[in-house]
């Protein structure tokens, strides 16, 4: 039995190794970068966002860059979210994680079942933060951003409020996804 085990996920490693190698080879045979059609935009600058983000590295090293990126669970930054304002109701988690001048607002979510209840929130910076109470509601606008935080040991998105404010508590103080 064990033999199987070992075996399925030996063949399933196998599969998403040339699955991400294809794709990747696939990704890289398409004519042109994501800096082709930048029109008006310096060659130098051109050449140091390839540098930023490694393109001008021969293919071998970019291949294994981004592998090993993948195992340690960095897909690459958010383009969707970065730089966009967010508003919504959270419940302030005051921790030493958060870091200097931060709190982490979120909500206790449930995926399935109530042992499963857990707190998420992302961390927020914010001057005011001592002036939070533990526990209490408020409404968070804020800006995201996509950068290294030690809650994640890594990047990931790390808000910067714009304003918070005092709320009420919602009928489901508890999220769900059903």
């Amino acid at each position: 039995m064990l033999k199987f085990i070992l075996k399925r996920i030996g063949t399933m490693l196998v599969a998403m190794f040339m699955i991400i190698l294809l794709t990747f080879v696939l990704m890289h045979s398409i004519p042109g970068g994501p800096f082709t059609n930048t029109k008006g935009v310096p060659e130098e600058v051109t050449a140091a966002m390839e540098a930023k983000y490694g393109l001008d590295q021969p293919m071998p090293v970019q291949f294994f860059n981004y592998l090993g990126n993948l195992l340690h669970g960095d897909f690459g930054p958010s383009y969707k979210y970065t730089g966009k304002t967010v508003k919504f109701l959270a419940q302030v988690c005051q921790t030493n994680r958060a870091g200097k001048n931060s709190f982490v607002p979120g909500r206790f979510a449930m995926t399935c079942c109530v042992q499963d209840i857990q707190f998420v929130g992302f961390p927020c910076s914010y001057d005011g933060y001592k002036a939070l109470e533990q526990r209490a509601w408020v409404r968070v606008t804020a800006k995201v951003n996509y950068k290294f935080h030690n809650i994640y040991r890594g990047k990931g998105p790390v808000l910067t409020a714009i304003s918070v404010e005092p709320a009420e508590k919602p009928l489901n103080d508890v999220v769900t996804f059903s």
